[in-house]
């Protein structure tokens, strides 16, 4: 594999969210240098706002007037009748100059590649990428970028990158999820809501018990085993960057504004110090600013914290807001709070406070402080209007939540009141001018982009003051709101370069001139932006590209088997099989890798084909598993990830492969991708409605399909372990 351009701490790019146009001027006044955004469809948040299709190219001007690209999210998985929709929502994103668009579906790379070259194409995480293989295989086809799963450890990511010429993105902060993200279908088989398309209803935030062993566990107060704790990790952005990462990424479409100016703003800081060299101790204020808008409980994720349990509190699935203290008495006017020792900030009138029996309670009440006085260095005396709460339900012991500080509120509002340019590009311009000819000034900026302009009249010979280096500079600087900082100005006369032009040019006109030049550079950006679409036709030229013969009338139903057990297999040797004859094919998929030569011998031994399964994700460096498969001699093998894919089509030509559920096949060119890869036949993903198989199989031949008939669905695929939390770096 080629090695990556490497990334320094200067050039790491902050990637924020934006779920609606307040959120989008928030994390540009507030130092993002890209944001991603989502359109009312065909993306993984919409329950967010969004954005109407017809605002885009409004959306993408204000963002390059302000030196931030901007990125397009069209991360779910598309249905066959909705692709020719699709394909028209890709030529307008990019139409509208979009800096990307962020995929999972097979299909979007191959209609992006096909309709607008020059487009960048950047997998989602919800393509489950977490290793070089899979992110090569995507590569060819056409991905720029990569979004690497949030499972991933410094180190992983290190040796990812030292092996990929993807970019790679990860995600630094926000809410995670508790499957690897594409891999869950918990929403899904529970309520009809799919993850994969947008809308998941968050099951891993509900209640569970467990058992283990077949023992019930008292979980006491932590009965939310599956809702992890918000990602914040600004203590590792040096870290990140030296991994080779080129960005890093804030969750967060459907949180407010306040919180992408707050989180935006302290990675921002990180990042800077970092680029200097320096550490980074952000204020307290602006912690509590952070954690004010919005924070569960809190840890690295799989970045940082070496003891997973820290991934999963369990006590609360929702904000909580800050615990500044707990009850000490309370009457029928005040109530007597002790503060939190690791609360360093006040409480004041106007702040919203909750009260809940303990940690994990939701049961709270509450209201805005009315007065405050200080009874000793911690301990608050606090009224509160009787409209708000009655003291005379609390008790004492309560936990005491601060909910909701307008001052920080308003404070954060501020920030994007008012959206200046924070980044400039150099504008140069070129100054050329005689008597008794119009004045001509070439602007251009650090990209290459120029515009010439010159004055409507003709310019008289200068008798007292001719045009000095300064006066110009002096006129062509006045740049205010626009994205440029002047840089180079030269004054260009007959023989060349020049100290001073021998004519008389009024400031007004030199004005005037700015004004028409940086309005003519503004435009030729914005066009520049802009990509062609060469493939009006895309989505039909590229199902006859990929078009396979009709399939022959099926005569033969043909049956696979999997079994997970050496227990299994050998029942099935012993017991054997009858329809239609034996079955066509036993997956073999143990647990232990050790087990699979000795399950595929006896599987052989009694006269079956044998298949090998690949395990469903693929760490990095962990090849040893695919070549235990090699080495097991298989009939075929059963791959569940793109990376198994890259790895086992080199090293098995021809072996028979079959894609499963996992790898989310639910339209016909995504799936012709995979048999042009020589994958034999697919397992369509369980997102495809029933509905849609026709669909589906007007394109594909239907021999290419294996359709499960019973099978246990795996609602959520996870690192974490909720009984052994401890064990889950494995």
């Amino acid at each position: 594999m080629t090695q990556r351009k490497q990334t320094t701490r200067a050039s790491l790019e902050l990637l924020s969210p934006a779920g609606n146009t307040e959120s989008l001027r928030a994390a540009v006044a507030n130092g993002a240098d890209a944001v991603y955004l989502g359109l009312t469809d065909f993306n993984a948040r919409r329950r967010a706002d969004n954005f109407q299709p017809e605002q885009l190219t409004e959306v993408m001007a204000f963002l390059h007037m302000h030196n931030v690209r901007g990125y397009v999210t069209v991360n779910t998985l598309i249905f066959p009748d909705e692709l020719p929709l699709f394909t028209k929502r890709l030529e307008m994103i990019a139409s509208a100059g979009a800096d990307a668009v962020i995929v999972q579906d097979l299909s979007a790379v191959a209609l992006a590649r096909q309709i607008a070259p020059t487009l960048p194409v950047h997998a989602s995480t919800q393509m489950t990428l977490t290793e070089p293989h899979g992110i090569e295989q995507v590569r060819a086809l056409g991905v720029s970028r990569v979004i690497l799963a949030r499972e991933l450890t410094l180190d992983q990511i290190a040796r990812v990158a030292r092996a990929t010429e993807s970019e790679l993105e990860v995600f630094v902060h926000g809410a995670i999820c508790f499957s690897y993200s594409g891999q869950c279908l918990a929403s899904l088989a529970r309520g009809g809501r799919s993850a994969n398309r947008g809308l998941c209803a968050q099951p891993c935030r509900l209640e569970y018990e467990l058992f283990v062993d077949g023992q019930a566990r008292n979980l006491e107060d932590k009965k939310h085993l599956l809702s992890p704790s918000d990602l914040t990790t600004w203590r590792r952005v040096g870290e990140l960057a030296d991994t080779g990462v080129h960005a890093v990424k804030i969750e967060g479409r459907l949180k407010s504004a306040e919180y992408v100016a707050a989180v935006t703003s302290l990675y921002r800081k990180a990042i800077d110090a970092a680029s200097a060299g320096v550490s980074f101790q952000p204020d307290p204020q602006h912690l509590e600013a952070v954690a004010h808008v919005f924070a569960r409980n809190i840890s690295e994720g799989f970045l940082g914290d070496t003891d997973r349990r820290k991934f999963i509190d369990g006590r609360s699935p929702t904000r909580r807001g800050l615990l500044v203290g707990t009850v000490v008495r309370a009457d029928d006017r005040y109530v007597i709070i002790e503060m939190a020792r690791e609360y360093t900030g006040r409480l004041k009138p106007g702040d919203g406070l909750a009260f809940a029996p303990d940690l994990a309670d939701g049961n709270c009440s509450g209201g805005r402080i009315y007065g405050v006085d200080s009874l000793s260095s911690r301990q608050m005396r606090l009224a509160f209007a009787r409209e708000d709460l009655d003291p005379r339900k609390l008790s004492a012991g309560m936990c005491v939540w601060k909910t909701d500080d307008p001052a920080i509120g308003k404070r954060l509002r501020a920030s994007y009141t008012r959206v200046e340019p924070t980044r400039r590009v150099g504008l140069s311009a070129r100054i050329s001018a005689q008597p008794d000819t119009p004045l001509s000034i070439e602007f251009s900026d650090e990209a290459g982009h120029n515009v010439r302009v010159e004055s409507d009249h003709p310019l008289a010979a200068a008798l007292h003051y001719p045009l000095t280096l300064d006066d110009a500079r002096r006129q062509l600087d006045r740049l205010g709101s626009t994205p440029f900082a002047l840089d180079q100005v030269e004054l260009c006369g007959p023989e060349g370069p020049t100290g001073e032009l021998p004519v008389m040019v009024p400031a007004s006109i030199l004005n005037q001139l700015r004004r028409q030049g940086v309005q003519s550079l503004i435009e030729a950006r914005q066009n520049h932006a802009k990509h062609d679409i060469v493939d009006r036709q895309a989505l039909a030229n590229l199902r006859a590209n990929l078009a396979f013969e009709p399939s022959p009338p099926i005569t033969n139903t043909y049956l696979s088997i999997l079994v997970r057990t050496r227990e299994q297999s050998l029942a099935l040797c012993e017991k054997g099989l009858q329809l239609n004859g034996k079955p066509h094919l036993v997956y073999a998929d143990p647990q232990d890798i050790d087990n699979l030569p000795p399950m595929l011998d006896s599987l052989r031994r009694a006269g079956f084909r044998t298949g090998a399964s690949t395990v469903r994700i693929l760490p990095p460096d962990h090849e040893v598993l695919l070549d235990r498969i090699i080495e097991s001699r298989p009939d075929a093998v059963l791959i569940r990830n793109i990376g198994s894919l890259g790895y086992l089509r080199t090293r098995l030509p021809g072996i028979e492969m079959v894609a499963d559920f996992s790898f989310n096949i639910v339209n016909d060119v995504s799936g012709a991708l995979l048999l042009r890869w020589g994958v034999r036949r697919i397992t369509p993903g369980f997102d495809l409605a029933d509905d849609a198989m026709p669909l589906l199989l007007e394109h594909l031949p239907a021999t290419c399909l294996e359709m499960p008939v019973y099978y246990r669905i795996p609602l959520f695929h996870t690192r974490y372990c909720p009984k052994r939390p401890s064990a889950a770096t494995k």
